[in-house]
């Protein structure tokens, strides 16, 4: 019933299982790093061989050649040619569910022939994306700034078209959903679907709880991630017996900010694999998401799911997730302010803390499982199947 095209983004084996498990994936198309096209049962039907070379040729060239590597975005070069491959190659099932990026062509083929055209939004609308990315990143000398800071006209004038094309758009929160509605595009185009977590890899653990306070970051070390917000707030804060541990890789630019604020209390960990996350949720007293610019933000359901209570901007889905439930705190973006202020609450409840935590726990499994992820999938299939009466 359904083709599922695939790009950047960290949700694509999420939504391919939901769909091969309900069993409802025709088959799904892979864009890296090799194009491929798989059958509902996770058979390989198609390879295009001289694809992963093309694309390394693209990137190549874009690096070498000064008038290309400074202005456009080398991946819409890859991403027209996934889509072009995709077009000429694949036949449509009734449903194209297309990522948003990768499809522009193929979604012009599906309205042609009369399928039912849904577009996964998995990031928030380029013009917020510029407007914050733009501004913010001038305090960030880079030899890429002209790529990190903003979305090039090339490829925001392939996301912009791609609006245009789907029945409904599918978005991870009501942030990301704000964005596309400032930009113009009405209410009714939009669907809902939050993501789920993984609880068997993500769960509370029998740790004894470290007598220190600790706060922890999951995350890349970016400057759209609020990390320096961070930082001047815990320093500022002093607080005794406590520490803030980083988990993630770090960004070029935040370098030389990440090695001024490490010291005796705050100290980078490195980047870590889902089981050793595990340990560090377990091991933490609260999570801090100060992100500025985040369509979802899973490690709030990781976090949630070990029992820890999360401290997040509502640049993300937590009001989504945390809104009219004693089990997070909710904070504005771009403040150093609002997170000492949260930090130095968390600081003095530290036994509240531990209940937040479980009833976090408990809302995940009510509500944010894999299951749960799977059955809003189906939900949302029926519906379609009622709306534009499908078989």
């Amino acid at each position: 019933m359904v083709t599922l095209l695939t790009g950047p983004g960290t949700h694509i084996s999420l939504l391919r299982w939901a769909l091969q498990e309900a069993g409802y994936l025709d088959r799904m198309v892979s864009y890296f790093p090799d194009w491929e096209v798989w059958d509902g049962h996770g058979q390989r039907v198609d390879t295009f061989r001289p694809y992963r070379w093309l694309t390394w040729a693209m990137w190549a060239l874009w690096r070498r050649l000064p008038r290309i590597g400074s202005q456009p975005h080398h991946l819409a070069w890859h991403f027209a040619l996934y889509d072009w491959l995709t077009r000429q190659r694949v036949s449509l099932s009734p449903v194209l569910w297309a990522w948003w990026g990768t499809s522009l062509y193929t979604m012009r083929k599906a309205r042609r022939e009369g399928r039912l055209v849904l577009l996964e939004a998995h990031t928030c609308h380029p013009k917020t994306w510029n407007a914050i990315a733009t501004s913010f990143y001038q305090e960030y000398p880079s030899k890429n700034k002209a790529n990190l800071a903003s979305l090039p006209p090339n490829y925001v004038a392939r996301l912009e078209a791609e609006l245009k094309e789907p029945d409904k758009i599918q978005v991870l929160s009501s942030f990301a959903k704000r964005t596309f509605m400032e930009a113009g595009i009405p209410e009714e185009k939009f669907y809902l679907l939050p993501l789920g977590v993984d609880t068997t890899i993500f769960y509370p653990e029998p740790i004894q709880q470290a007598e220190k306070f600790i706060v922890l970051y999951v995350g890349r070390i970016h400057p759209l991630k609020g990390i320096h917000y961070l930082l001047e707030s815990f320093s500022y804060l002093r607080l005794p017996n406590a520490e803030l541990w980083l988990i993630g890789s770090v960004s070029q630019e935040m370098q030389p900010l990440l090695n001024r604020y490490v010291g005796d209390s705050i100290r980078y960990l490195g980047a870590k694999s889902y089981m050793e996350l595990r340990t560090y949720y377990n091991q933490a007293s609260v999570v801090v998401f100060p992100t500025l610019l985040d369509s979802f933000g899973l490690v709030i359901l990781e976090a949630m799911a070990c029992g820890k209570p999360v401290i997040a901007t509502t640049h993300s889905a937590a009001p989504d997730i945390m809104s009219g439930n004693n089990i997070g705190f909710l904070i504005p973006p771009f403040s150093s302010e609002a997170i000492a202020e949260a930090l130095e609450k968390t600081y003095h409840m530290r036994d509240d803390l531990v209940e937040m935590g479980r009833a976090a726990y408990q809302h995940i499994l009510s509500h944010y499982t894999l299951y749960a992820y799977q059955q809003r999938v189906v939900d949302y299939i029926h519906l379609l199947k009622g709306a534009y009466g499908l078989a």
